[in-house]
């Protein structure tokens, strides 16, 4: 049986790690937390003077106005400064992640040194790692037939470098990251995705792109929708429309999907694209 393809799509401070050098006992000077301890007194973003920096234990003597007394964290845990103001500045810089992490959808996920595909391999994260958002490329860009952002990213056990977002979901976390990251594994975000999605050709954007609308091949009737109440699926292209009604949408492997039995597959690029493969 012939088979065609359509692609569809949706319409529409680089914060670094520095550690001062320093033996203990000596004044350091101030920092910024960028991933608390659990059940501890600070949290992320709160701003501390360090007192005593160890290399050889790799712990931090820090203080701050909420904090009775002076604590010990690892030195990974914070970004460092050399004044009260440069601290209050990276703390600003730093805000807008306070609460953000991501983790791993597969095992070997590189971090790199630069937001590039080519930098310098520094870390492998394990499938399901947590690790806490430090900052966001400006703009996403492509990495194959993918499109996402470039994060860069603290683990934790004290590496940094850059990811690439496709195979990194990122959410917010109030409370503990590690518990709810397991609540979000447990779902499939890209499934999600394709079912709540009414999903449009690309020459839509090129159409928009370019300021020339073609209105028989530009309208709210053309594209794939699916209908999870009466379990339908529905695809309306110019010269061409056809309804399946399926039990179940099945996983196949990484991203693909069958809907309708074999009738139609689905590799999603991401929740914002999408290849359709159909009879």
């Amino acid at each position: 049986m012939k088979r065609s393809v359509v692609r569809l799509g949706l319409l529409p401070g680089l914060v670094l790690l520095g550690l001062l050098a320093g033996s203990c006992g000596r004044e350091q000077g101030f920092g910024v937390v960028l991933w608390a301890p659990p059940d501890g007194p600070l949290a992320a973003g709160d701003q501390v003077s360090v007192a005593r920096l160890s290399e050889d234990s790799g712990m931090a003597t820090v203080r701050s106005r909420e904090l009775k007394g002076a604590i010990e964290l690892e030195s990974w845990r914070l970004l460092l400064a050399s004044s009260r103001e440069q601290a209050r500045m990276e703390a600003e810089a730093y805000a807008p992640y306070r609460g953000t992490f991501a983790y791993a959808l597969r095992d070997g996920l590189p971090l790199r040194e630069d937001p590039e595909q080519e930098a310098r391999r520094v870390y492998k994260l394990r499938e399901g790692q947590v690790v806490k958002v430090l900052a966001r490329g400006e703009q996403p860009v492509e990495v194959g037939s993918y499109r996402d952002y470039w994060y860069r990213v603290l683990t934790d056990d004290g590496y940094q470098g850059w990811c690439y977002g496709y195979f990194l979901p990122v959410f917010e976390s109030a409370g503990d990251p590690l518990a709810e990251a397991a609540v979000l594994k447990a779902r499939d975000p890209l499934l999600e995705a394709l079912q709540a999605t009414a999903w449009r050709p690309e020459y839509f954007q090129e159409m928009l792109d370019n300021g020339r609308i073609d209105l028989e091949r530009f309208s709210p009737e053309i594209g794939f929708f699916l209908d999870s109440g009466r379990r339908q699926a529905l695809l309306s292209l110019p010269g061409f429309r056809q309804a399946w009604d399926y039990r179940e949408i099945a996983n196949v492997g990484p991203n693909r999907y069958v809907i309708a039995g074999p009738e139609l597959r689905v590799t999603m690029s991401g929740p914002e694209r999408m290849v359709l493969t159909y009879p």
